[in-house]
């Protein structure tokens, strides 16, 4: 009996795989514009999500408690998003806070510098 629970618990403690599909809820944003959640107790970094946002990521990168993730899609949007003007925003990651709107940017640059000091 102890060997099936052992067995069990390794499986559910299992690296997520590059390509897996995780829903998660995401809670704050990074400097850089991704969200952060949580699954399976591990950090998930999502590109494009928005804290407050339930979602569908595709793992890109993991680690033993680290996921990195793109968005694929949103079960429940933010009501912060907004549609990114640059029709390269996706492939060029050069204007990576698009989704975000200016206003909304500055205060989570403004929380970023505030951690720091």
């Amino acid at each position: 009996m102890n060997r099936a629970r052992s067995k069990s618990r390794r499986s559910a403690d299992a690296p997520a795989a590059v390509g897996q599909r995780i829903e998660l809820a995401l809670e704050r944003l990074t400097h850089d514009g991704r969200g952060i959640g949580r699954w399976q107790g591990r950090t998930v970094f999502v590109e494009g999500g928005l804290p407050g946002e339930q979602v569908t990521a595709r793992v890109v990168r993991a680690r033993s408690k680290l996921i990195e993730a793109r968005l694929e899609s949103l079960a429940v949007a933010s009501p912060e998003r907004q549609t990114p003007a640059c029709p390269h925003v996706e492939l060029c990651g050069g204007c990576s806070l698009q989704h975000v709107p200016q206003q909304l940017q500055l205060q989570l640059k403004q929380q970023a510098l505030a951690q720091q000091l």
